[in-house]
């Protein structure tokens, strides 16, 4: 999970930080991702800075998502960004 939402961090951030990619912003956006990262810094990543040692051993809520269209999103996100990057490459 730390991995994706690092992911979606940086294609937030690629995002914005040009305007001929703004358009991009809408996939950071989508409902599933949002729920995803919502879920994720609620339940992982703030509780692990706050309890330490103790998360290993706390009990989470599972994620309550639609898997197969999260996993539509990322594909999308990861393309284009992928795609931008081979722009910028020359490839």
């Amino acid at each position: 999970m730390d991995a994706l939402s690092n992911f979606i961090d940086l294609f937030g951030d690629y995002a914005n930080s040009l305007e001929n990619v703004s358009h991009l912003q809408a996939f950071r956006e989508n409902p599933v991702i949002e729920s995803y990262i919502s879920h994720y810094y609620r339940f992982i990543f703030w509780p692990r800075l706050q309890q330490g040692d103790r998360f290993k051993d706390a009990e989470r809520p599972a994620l309550e998502t639609d898997h197969s269209a999260l996993l539509s999103v990322f594909r999308e996100m990861k393309a284009h960004f992928e795609a931008g990057l081979n722009s910028i490459s020359g490839n």
